[in-house]
């Protein structure tokens, strides 16, 4: 099979996966979609592309047409609290949590970065208490991100597939889906200098904040499936916007987290942040560190008996 062939015959791939058109997110019949993820890299190259399309070039069937597409990168943000006890530990909290990160991206690496792997909290939340003696437990919270790039000249649709249920607890429920910032003009010609994307009962509004209020710009600027967590933009260009793109994000309504085709999960360092909770300690350390490991650090006190530090 492609996958098979693809595998044998095209060096610096770390994950191959070919699904039939019947099977894509719109049915594309007679057409064999092929995903890769290079080595170090998240998008194919042109070479790369041009050495698959060799690689299955005389085994195609007839009328059966291949096309290759970039893995879809699901980045996760874990907000990790760690309680431990400083008193069994020689390490610093900032030494601790370092080691927790480390095994977040021991459990990426040996995890996750193939396609079909499922993301399985309970397993990382367990080898995060394993990480040093003096851990306690822990509660890790999950959110998902994707992003769209929109044009800023013409009114385009974009969807976002998480594939995953998104959590909602009821129709009243607002902003189980938000967004990054960006520049939007409403439909009487006002500009927004800084809008976002929010929810409510399955459909998507844009809104921008009045000191701690949310104004609403539009409430039709398109719709989102919970159970699938499937969101549908409509008719959007934006002025500008923060960054390279427009990102979304989602919390779960459950915390294992299954791709589907081409899907990946991430976990980036600048996605992970970790707060340690000193049962021995008294007082409140806010601690902020880079993905290299700068740590800077400011005490603010408290009246509790738990010291919390931030990273």
């Amino acid at each position: 099979d492609y996958k098979s062939i693809i595998e044998r015959d095209v060096a610096g791939l770390d994950s191959v996966s070919v699904w039939g058109g019947q099977d894509h997110s719109t049915p594309q019949y007679g057409t064999v979609y092929i995903s890769a993820k290079p080595t170090g890299a998240s998008t194919l190259s042109l070479a790369q592309i041009a050495a698959i399309k060799e690689a299955v070039s005389s085994y195609n069937v007839l009328a059966i047409v291949p096309e290759i597409v970039d893995p879809d990168i699901i980045d996760l943000n874990l907000a990790i609290t760690v309680k431990y006890d400083s008193r069994l530990t020689t390490l610093s909290s900032g030494a601790v949590a370092e080691k927790v990160v480390q095994t977040v991206n021991d459990y990426k690496t040996n995890n996750l970065l193939k396609f079909g792997s499922i993301f399985r909290y309970s397993l990382l939340s367990t080898n995060i208490d394993k990480t040093e003696t003096s851990i306690i437990n822990n509660l890790t919270t999950i959110t998902a991100k994707k992003g769209i790039v929109p044009s800023t000249t013409t009114k385009d649709s974009y969807t976002v597939s998480f594939n995953n249920p998104i959590y909602n607890e009821s129709v009243t429920y607002e902003g189980a889906v938000t967004s990054t910032a960006f520049s939007y003009t409403d439909a009487s010609g006002n500009v927004h200098a800084t809008c976002y994307f929010d929810d409510l009962n399955g459909t998507i509004r844009i809104y921008y904040l009045s000191g701690s209020d949310k104004v609403l710009v539009s409430n039709t600027a398109g719709t989102v499936t919970y159970s699938n967590g499937h969101i549908a933009i409509t008719s959007f260009k934006p002025n500008s916007y923060v960054g390279s793109k427009i990102n979304f994000t989602m919390k779960p309504s459950i915390n294992d987290l299954i791709p589907i085709r081409n899907q990946m999960f991430e976990i980036a360092n600048t996605n992970i942040t970790v707060t340690m909770q000193d049962d021995a300690g008294t007082g409140t350390t806010v601690t902020s560190t880079s993905s290299t490991g700068t740590v800077s650090s400011t005490t603010t006190g408290t009246t509790s008996n738990t010291l919390s530090t931030t990273y």
